[in-house]
């Protein structure tokens, strides 16, 4: 290792050379080549050298305990035993001041072997055996400038040195052979990226997008991206097959009026066979039963039937049903499904739930009887009515009327077409759980209990 030459030059000058060396296998110099230029006239002094090192950043310090402990200068406060008799912070000569106080305390801190140093409260020097991993403890910091007049703030490209505000260290970091350095540039998300797949075929799902911090990627002391580089969100790309495997006897109550056209019938029909293919139709499980009605109501069949009982047969019997046109008389259908459906000699079973399900396109014929009154035997047999609405005629006060004053059992679709897309949630009304089979059976025992009662009195 080379040792400080004193120089003498010309007159009133005097120059401290140091020149750097590295020992064998060593990337950090073993001296630095620095001068100092006393003026006579001016008793304050700055050195200047070769900028050996890199600029790292600027970091908080904690003070309990400080990431670098030693204080090694200190060119603000002259009463300081840190302070070099000769050198002091000289306001306005700022630069040379910082460059001065940087010079001296690289020396200091490659004597003692350090391989950091950091300049805090603008005139002081600190580092310490452990500062190289210690240094970043307390977090970065944005206290730290460069210049006193605007813009202050650090450019870690610009070769000027940079120092921090109280309790503020900007780092150095000793080197060799110091290259330009690039910018601080502070870190940017990409554009988010399109929706994954839906995780599920049917029913709710996940789907996911991300973005990255390449955009810019952050470099040198700049910021990171703050912020989500992920986003989940639900989906469903459609409904999951109701899974219904419940006995259940099923009557439907269509619409066949001249507010419903020919071609909308047809849909209708088309609806039910996919509404009917959701269900377990079978001799054991479920049971269906058509009634249409226009101003009259006809019973196509009833649960007896093998077309109730049969799925292709059902589904061939709903394809040949034939459009009717004229009135609307909804409380004649339901006085036909009350007398001639849901009772044993219409096939009904005592032991399964019963479902009606009613589909109009409109409001029925002032002639109409209350449906106070035609809905009653309906109730008393524990029928649940499902009401569905299609077309803006509709009353949704009727429906509700319909399904017994029950909100939850009624459905409006805007046209015919949209029926399809109620298929599942139909499906699921319509479905009962086994709770509720159990309910209707001690509904029934009751009922049987009640009229053997008042037949006793």
């Amino acid at each position: 290792m080379t040792t400080n030459l004193l120089h003498k030059a010309s007159p009133g000058k005097n120059y401290l050379s140091l020149y750097p060396t590295c020992d064998p296998g060593s990337t950090k110099p073993s001296s630095i080549d620095f001068q100092f230029e006393p003026n006579e006239k001016v008793k304050n002094k700055f050195a200047t050298c070769n900028r050996a090192w890199t600029k790292i950043g600027c970091f908080h310090d904690s003070l309990s305990p400080r990431p670098l402990p030693e204080m090694l200068l200190n060119d603000r406060d002259r009463s300081s035993k840190y302070h070099q008799p000769g050198y002091r912070l000289d306001w306005h000569k700022w630069h040379e001041s910082l460059h001065s106080l940087a010079c001296r305390c690289a020396q200091k801190a490659l004597t003692k072997g350090y391989r950091v140093f950091g300049l805090q409260f603008y005139g002081e020097c600190w580092s310490g055996p452990f500062a190289e991993f210690n240094y970043t403890k307390d977090g970065k910091s944005d206290k730290c400038i460069m210049n006193l007049e605007k813009p202050t703030a650090c450019v870690k490209g610009d070769p000027k040195e940079c120092v921090g505000q109280p309790n503020t260290n900007y780092i150095y970091r000793l080197t060799a052979n110091p290259v330009p350095q690039s910018p601080d540039i502070d870190g940017g998300f990409t554009e988010w990226s399109n929706w994954t797949a839906c995780s599920k075929t049917c029913g709710v799902g996940q789907k996911t997008r991300e973005r990255t911090c390449t955009n810019p990627k952050p470099k040198g002391n700049g910021k990171i991206c703050i912020g989500d580089n992920e986003e989940n969100m639900s989906c469903k790309v459609k409904n999951c097959p109701i899974d219904c495997s419940q006995r259940v006897d099923v009557a439907i109550v269509v619409d066949t009026s001249s507010s419903v056209s020919r071609r909308n019938f047809d849909i209708v029909k088309t609806f039910l066979n996919q509404l009917v293919s959701g269900l377990p139709v079978s001799y054991r499980m479920a049971h269906v039963s058509v009634i249409r009605y226009n101003h009259k109501s006809y019973l196509d069949w009833d649960f007896r039937s093998n077309n109730a009982q049969y799925l292709p047969a059902l589904r061939e019997a709903i394809r040949k049903l034939r459009y009717k046109g004229g009135g609307t008389r909804t409380d004649k259908a339901m006085e036909m499904a009350a007398a001639k459906v849901f009772k044993s000699s219409g096939g009904s079973r005592s032991y399964v739930p019963h479902v009606l399900l009613v589909v109009t396109d409109g409001k029925t014929s002032p002639k109409s009887k209350p449906y106070s009154v035609v809905l009653k035997p309906l109730k008393d047999e524990n029928v649940k009515i499902i009401a569905i609405g299609v077309g803006r005629h509709v009353d949704n006060n009727e429906l509700k009327a319909i399904a017994m004053g029950k909100p939850e059992n009624t459905l409006h679709v805007n046209n015919f077409s949209d029926l399809h897309n109620k298929i599942n949630v139909i499906l699921a009304k319509s479905c009962q759980k086994k709770v509720n089979l159990l309910l209707y059976r001690r509904k029934k025992k009751r009922k049987r209990h009640h009229l053997n009662h008042n037949k006793e009195r």
